[in-house]
């Protein structure tokens, strides 16, 4: 029988009452387990691994503890802790399911130790994996990726314009090779002369991809001012700073983004529009785009976000006027 899905009412209160019980009894493992899983499911990955951390801590043999947080942490990117704790649980246990393999040699490639990465695919697909296909493909994969890393490679002439480094650095990036595409990026930041406007954009969605958040957020700002129409700039800027927890600072990111172009392109209103609803802002964000309106009349995504938002809050009739005048003025991309 499928279990009941918790509202997000319900959801809150099991939060409080599992914090409740942590504040009297620390080391309670039952009740940090349980707020790991909670905030797992709402995919908020790092509170979830504040709590696993706390529960391996208090469980040094346990394998499966290991196993669950070397998960979380691949998935926020964090591939040299995750392979740690993947090491250690099978070490505790080597018995381990087929996913844990699998995952591992995730890690293991990710990080670029292409022959332990194989080594851990073919255990996992000895395990008897539910999707075999995709191990064997990801197998396949980087048996290539070793092979074409073990050819000799020729001699070529290094780029030397900080155009050409940042296209080698984009193309670093395709390949999975982030470190490396920073370091280009960076250097070729560092000759002298102009630079394209994309080289700043780039090297801060590479920072942002890299968890390295502040360095993501300094070069953000360093390029608005050269380039205050720049869309993408502010909006990179708010995630990172809503990564960090400074949403006030994203919501003023994004308003700046918006004053310095009023006519901009639709996503910028929809990343302000999510960061309030995630902040259960949505009356704010309905005065927002209403104050928008005032100042730009004619933009149609304007009106699809007020509509949207106003739907979400039960004000059905009200959104399809706004509908209704966005297609009006051609729901075209500005």
């Amino acid at each position: 029988m499928q279990q009941k899905k918790l509202t997000a009412k319900e959801i809150e209160e099991a939060i409080k009452k599992y914090s409740q019980v942590l504040e009297l009894k620390p080391n309670c493992v039952p009740d940090l387990i349980a707020l790991a899983d909670i905030y797992e499911e709402k995919q908020e990955l790092n509170k979830a691994i504040i709590y696993r951390e706390r529960a391996v801590k208090l469980m040094p043999k346990n394998a499966n503890a290991r196993a669950r947080l070397a998960k979380l942490m691949l998935a926020v990117g964090k591939n040299k802790e995750a392979v740690s704790y993947y090491q250690e649980a099978i070490a505790l246990n080597p018995q381990q399911p087929a996913g844990v393999y699998h995952q591992l040699g995730d890690g293991l490639t990710n990080l670029g130790k292409l022959e332990e990465a194989i080594t851990a695919y073919q255990t996992a697909l000895k395990n008897k994996p539910v999707n075999p296909n995709i191990i064997k493909q990801k197998l396949t994969d980087v048996q290539a990726k070793l092979i074409r890393k073990n050819e000799p490679k020729p001699v070529e002439k290094k780029p030397q314009s900080a155009v050409e480094k940042g296209k080698l650095a984009h193309g670093l990036i395709q390949q999975g090779n982030i470190n490396e595409a920073i370091k280009e990026y960076e250097e070729a930041l560092s000759l002298p002369g102009d630079k394209p406007v994309w080289l700043y954009q780039q090297l801060g969605d590479a920072y942002q991809k890299n968890n390295q958040l502040e360095k993501a957020i300094a070069v953000y700002q360093q390029v608005i001012p050269i380039y205050p129409k720049l869309t993408v700039a502010y909006v990179g800027l708010a995630n990172a700073q809503a990564i960090c927890g400074d949403v006030e600072a994203a919501i003023s990111s994004l308003e700046l983004g918006i004053k310095s172009n009023p006519v901009t392109t639709q996503w910028i209103y929809e990343r302000l529009r999510t960061i309030l609803k995630e902040q259960g802002k949505l009356e704010e964000a309905i005065a927002r785009y209403r104050s928008q309106i005032e100042q730009n009349p004619t933009h149609p995504g304007l009106y699809v976000q007020l509509g949207d938002v106003l739907g979400e809050l039960g004000e059905f009739a009200e959104a399809v006027v706004n509908y209704q005048k966005a297609k009006e003025l051609g729901l075209e991309e500005p």
